[in-house]
């Protein structure tokens, strides 16, 4: 038996050498009929028990909710970020779409004034209007006190000072009462413009749409000019000296022919009821 033993022990020693566990060698040791008592004797003692596992690291859900928080405020700083950029991008684009639109709307006016304002003079003797008073001069032609008024003007008054309504244009004060004849280059004097003023000449000019303002010229057109080139076409353009200027009162129309008399008697009516309804 103690030859077996160390036969046994023998063989043990060479399973260790060749990489076997002691509980592998137990294994086979069993399965070969040895009792635990002798597989204890051959092994040389009891099989140890296994070290228990190291224990795992507790996971601290304050620290966990703080990495969260972080990130989440990090995604919140990109997202503002990345909607700042956009925003300063696309304002200044739509700004400037918003002040297009009403720059359209201004010349629009200028246009309509510039025509009113050529209508007066077919009914007055081909003589343009008096400064002093043309809003109201010009009203039975157009009928819309809006047409006064620039969409891009923020001020309370405007160029109202001889106005009763809001005004955000002038006339060119070298055009008062005169003679359409006397204007050398109708295409190219400017009749009215964005203003503060209700007259005067290109210092009245107010710069609204772009660094440019919108001019109406004599001859009934209206473009947007710089500020630039608008002292430069501000000129009386006269070949001629003119007639003596109108009277304050409204000019009677000329009489040629019936219908232009009835249609002077009805724009004087029309004047009138303009200036009595809107007086201050």
């Amino acid at each position: 038996m103690a030859d077996r033993i160390d036969e046994a022990r023998d063989w043990v020693q060479r399973r260790r050498e060749h990489g076997f566990t002691d509980s592998e060698i137990r294994g086979e040791l069993a399965q070969r009929g040895w009792s635990q008592g002798r597989i204890d004797e051959v092994m040389g003692g009891p099989e140890e028990p296994a070290p228990p596992p190291p224990p795992s690291p507790k996971r601290r859900s304050g620290d966990a909710r703080g990495v969260w928080f972080i990130v989440a405020v990090g995604c919140l700083l990109a997202a503002v970020a990345i909607i700042g950029v956009i925003a300063a991008i696309l304002f200044p684009v739509f700004a400037r779409s918003r002040e297009k639109a009403r720059q359209a709307s201004c010349l629009s006016n200028v246009k309509q004034l510039s025509i009113a304002t050529l209508m007066y003079a077919q009914d007055y003797e081909e003589r343009l209007s008096p400064v002093n008073n043309w809003p109201e001069r010009t009203f039975p032609y157009i009928r819309q006190q809006n047409r006064y008024r620039c969409p891009s003007d923020e001020s309370t008054s405007g160029a109202a000072a001889t106005s009763p309504w809001p005004l955000s244009y002038g006339m060119n004060a070298a055009l008062d009462a005169r003679q359409l004849r006397d204007v050398a280059s109708p295409a190219q004097t400017p009749a009215m413009c964005d203003a503060h003023a209700a007259q005067g000449g290109p210092e009245i000019a107010e710069f609204r749409h772009n660094m440019g303002a919108n001019v109406g010229f004599v001859d009934g057109h209206a473009r947007w000019v710089d500020e630039q080139t608008l002292p430069s076409l501000w000129t009386s353009a006269t070949s001629s000296p003119g007639r003596p200027q109108a009277p304050d009162s409204v000019p009677k129309p000329r009489s040629q022919a019936p219908d232009e008399a009835e249609a002077g008697r009805r724009a004087d009516a029309a004047a009138e009821r303009a200036s009595s309804r809107y007086a201050p």
